[in-house]
C-alpha cells in the first residue's frame, strides 16, 4: 500500500466525524466511501473491494471491534486501521486482538495517517 491515491472506507457513527475526516481524505486525493454503522461496513466489503479501512471503534449496535472481527472472519484482509478519541495503550491492544492492523486518534491528522500508511506497506 503507498500513499497514492486509496480507495478507502471510513466507518464512523457520527456526522460531523463523517463530514471532517472524509473531506480530509478527499482533499489530498483519496477516494472515500463513508458508512455510519459497522452493519453497513460489512454489507460495503462484501460489494466492494477497499485498499484501506478507517474503522471508529465505539458505534452503537455494532462496534468497530465486533466489525473487525466479522470483517477478519469473512476471509477480508484489508488493513484496518482504529480510530478512536481514545488513545490509550489498553485501547490499542484491545483493537489489535479485534484483528486490527493500526490505530489513529480522532479527527485524522494527515502527517500521522501518512505514517501509518507507510507502516503498512
Amino acid at each position: 500500500m503507498t500513499g497514492d491515491s486509496l480507495k478507502i472506507l471510513l466507518v464512523d457513527d457520527k456526522l460531523m466525524m463523517r463530514k471532517i475526516q472524509g473531506e480530509i481524505l478527499q482533499s489530498v486525493g483519496h477516494h472515500v466511501n463513508v458508512v455510519s454503522s459497522g452493519i453497513s461496513a460489512l454489507e460495503q466489503v462484501k460489494l466492494h473491494c477497499y485498499d484501506l479501512i478507517l474503522m471508529d471503534i465505539q458505534m452503537p449496535l455494532m462496534d468497530g471491534l465486533e466489525t473487525t472481527k466479522q470483517i477478519r472472519d469473512g476471509g477480508i484482509n484489508t488493513p484496518i486501521v482504529a480510530l478512536t478519541g481514545n488513545d490509550s495503550v489498553e485501547e490499542r491492544e484491545r483493537c489489535r486482538h479485534a484483528g486490527m492492523d493500526g490505530f489513529l486518534a480522532k479527527p485524522i491528522n494527515l502527517k500521522h495517517f501518512n505514517i501509518q500508511i507507510q507502516q503498512l506497506s
